[in-house]
């Protein structure tokens, strides 16, 4: 990556530094194409302890992080917040009382620079929060669309994660599911939690038979060599008219 970087910045650690970094010029090459960006910005602030940092990228992504966090200790905030679902996950070793609110825009530039196979519409977004207590953990992802490989789209896909809420702690619906192969629509996904066995249900149609139509439910757990095991519950299947599976 090349450009013209000013920094302004005042603090002993990056846990308690303050100002702004801003970046003119930008482009980064790779073995594919360069990538030239507008002029983008990311400025720290504290309210008293309480941190926010702000970034403004027209062309790679815009908002903000909030709360009492040290950066250094986020991926490991979010990996046991996701890990913690199974009682035999090990947490990682975090600082107590933390937490992170987090709401950003993303536009697709960034995404086609890490995943050139994935592509994302326009007001894609992705907000939440993260605590190290109890591992909470958060998600809204909202997209218009979603490209892969070129023959995979995925329209108006909405996740949502809450690992606290009772009644579900994933719930993935998606309009529409085209591959050139068995296009599917009104694709709908819960997961819930019980002990170390997370329970799942998706439902979808065929797109050119309304009368093909699947519920299936199956399930996902870690045992104690911590190998992955899977299982399918009571599910039916309705192809042409029959049912196949139930």
């Amino acid at each position: 990556m090349k450009g013209d970087i000013v920094m302004a910045m005042q603090g002993t650690t990056i846990n308690d530094a303050y100002g702004f970094v801003e970046f003119k010029d930008a482009s980064y090459k790779n073995d594919n194409k360069e990538y030239v960006f507008e002029d983008f910005k990311v400025v720290s602030s504290f309210d008293e302890d309480v941190r926010k940092i702000t970034i403004n990228s027209p062309d790679i992504i815009e908002g903000e992080l909030s709360g009492k966090f040290k950066l250094e200790e986020i991926p490991e905030l979010f990996k046991n917040a996701i890990g913690n679902v199974y009682t035999n996950y090990r947490s990682e070793t975090v600082t107590k009382d933390q937490y992170l609110d987090y709401e950003f825009q993303i536009y697709d530039k960034i995404v086609d620079l890490v995943f050139p196979d994935i592509a994302l519409g326009e007001n894609t977004t992705l907000k939440g929060q993260v605590a190290s207590n109890e591992a909470q953990f958060k998600m809204t992802f909202r997209t218009p669309e979603i490209k892969l490989f070129d023959d995979i789209k995925l329209d108006k896909v909405n996740v949502q994660i809450n690992n606290q809420n009772p009644l579900f702690n994933t719930y993935i619906k998606i309009d529409n599911v085209k591959n050139g192969v068995y296009d599917v629509n009104d694709f709908k996904l819960i997961n819930v939690t019980n002990k170390d066995t997370l329970f799942f249900r998706t439902e979808f149609a065929s797109e050119k038979r309304e009368s093909d139509k699947y519920n299936l439910s199956f399930y996902h757990t870690v045992n104690d060599s911590s190998q992955s095991v899977v299982g399918i519950r009571k599910s039916d299947i309705k192809f042409q008219a029959k049912m196949v599976f139930k």
